[in-house]
C-alpha cells in the first residue's frame, strides 16, 4: 500500500478470525484490537467483537453484521481513522452488508471522503450487480476521525447508532448521541415516504414499518433508510446518510458505534454504565477495547435470548483520557 492508501484495514464478515502482527492483533469471534499509534495528533487504539445470535433449532443462523476498521490518509495527507458498521436484514442481508462494508473504504478515498457520494455509488452499484438486493439490505454507520483536526464526522443510514460518552464537570460519565435512529415513525421520515407513495403503519400494536409488495407478498421494513432494499426505495426509503459533525473536546471520553441489537435492549445510560464499570475494574491505562466489545456483545445476546436471537454491533473509543480507544462489538442476528 502507498502512503495514500490505508495503513491498516480489517474487515469482519467471518465466524472466527485470529490474526497477529507487530502493529495489531485480532482475536476471538471476529474480534480486533489495534495498538496505540504514537502520532503527534491524536493517539488511538481500536478493537472489535462479532458474535451471531442464537435460536433453538437454528444451528446455522447466519451472521448478518460486519464491520471494518481502517487507518488511512486523506488527500491532504491528514491521518484518519475510519470505522464502518453494517447490519444486514432480509434473506441476503449478510451478502449486502459484506459488499457495502467491503467497498466503502476504497470508494470513500475516491470521493475525498464524501459519505453521501460514496453511498450513492454503492447503492447504484448494487442495483446493477449480481447481488439480489430487491428485498435485502443493510444499515451503514460510518465514523471518520481526523486525528490532526481532532474532529469526528458521523454518517448514518438506518437504525444503527453512534454514541459519545463524555465526562461531566463532576467527573461522571454521560451519554451524547451523535446520530439519529431512522425509523418510519419519525415525522420527517414518514412524510418523505408517504409523499413518495409509500405506506407506514404498525400491525397489531407492533412497530411502524414501511410496507410494499414484492412477488405478491407484503413486506414491512422497520427502518426508513437503508442501503439495498431496492423495492422499498421505490416507496420512499432513502440511502442518503444523515451527517453529524463533532469537534473533540477535553471532556470527551468514549465513542460507541452499535447496531440496534444493542440499543433495542439497552438504553444509552445503561451502555454508559457498562463502560463505566468496565473501566473502573481495569483502569484507564489497562482496559482492552476488544474485551469491552465482547463484554457488551455477549451481554446483549444474553438479554436477547429471552425474547429472540437478536444481535448487535458496537464501537467504543477514548478520545482524550490517556490513549484513544475505539471498539466494535458485533453481536449478530
Amino acid at each position: 500500500m502507498t502512503a495514500n492508501d490505508a495503513l491498516r484495514e480489517y474487515d469482519c464478515n467471518t465466524d472466527w478470525t485470529f490474526v497477529t502482527s507487530d502493529d495489531y492483533s485480532f482475536e476471538g469471534k471476529a474480534a480486533a484490537t489495534f495498538s496505540a499509534h504514537t502520532k503527534p495528533e491524536l493517539n488511538t487504539a481500536s478493537g472489535g467483537f462479532s458474535i451471531k445470535g442464537r435460536k433453538q433449532g437454528k444451528q446455522y443462523w447466519i451472521n448478518q453484521d460486519c464491520f471494518k476498521i481502517s487507518e488511512t490518509f486523506d488527500e491532504n495527507e491528514e491521518l484518519l481513522d475510519v470505522y464502518n458498521l453494517c447490519d444486514g436484514h432480509g434473506k441476503n442481508g449478510h451478502v449486502v452488508a459484506t459488499c457495502v462494508s467491503g467497498m466503502l473504504p476504497d470508494i470513500l478515498r475516491r470521493t475525498g471522503y464524501d459519505q453521501k457520494k460514496s453511498l450513492q455509488r454503492i447503492h447504484s452499484g448494487l442495483s446493477m450487480s449480481a447481488v439480489d438486493a430487491e428485498t435485502s439490505g443493510c444499515t451503514c454507520l460510518t465514523t471518520i476521525i481526523n486525528k490532526k483536526t481532532r474532529s469526528i464526522e458521523v454518517g448514518n443510514v438506518g437504525d444503527s447508532r453512534c454514541l459519545l460518552i463524555r465526562r461531566s464537570s463532576s467527573g461522571d460519565l454521560e451519554p451524547l448521541p451523535l446520530s439519529t435512529d431512522q425509523k418510519p415513525s419519525d415525522l420527517h421520515e414518514k412524510r418523505r415516504i408517504t409523499e413518495a407513495g409509500g405506506m407506514v403503519y404498525g400491525v397489531n400494536g407492533g412497530v411502524e414499518r414501511v410496507w410494499f409488495t414484492c412477488n405478491q407478498m407484503s413486506i414491512g421494513l422497520a427502518m426508513s433508510r437503508s442501503v439495498g432494499d431496492l423495492r422499498a426505495h421505490e416507496h420512499g426509503v432513502s440511502h442518503e446518510p444523515q451527517i453529524h459533525c463533532h469537534s473533540i473536546c477535553n471532556n470527551d471520553v468514549c465513542l460507541i458505534l452499535a447496531s440496534d441489537g444493542l440499543w433495542d435492549i439497552f438504553q444509552n445510560e445503561q451502555v454508559r454504565d457498562f463502560v463505566n464499570s468496565y473501566i473502573y475494574v481495569y483502569g484507564k491505562e489497562l482496559w482492552n477495547p476488544a474485551d469491552l466489545a465482547r463484554y457488551l456483545a455477549e451481554s446483549a445476546r444474553l438479554s436477547w435470548e429471552k425474547f429472540s436471537p437478536y444481535g448487535c454491533c458496537c464501537s467504543i473509543g477514548y478520545v482524550n483520557e490517556t490513549k484513544s480507544k475505539y471498539m466494535y462489538a458485533c453481536n449478530e442476528i
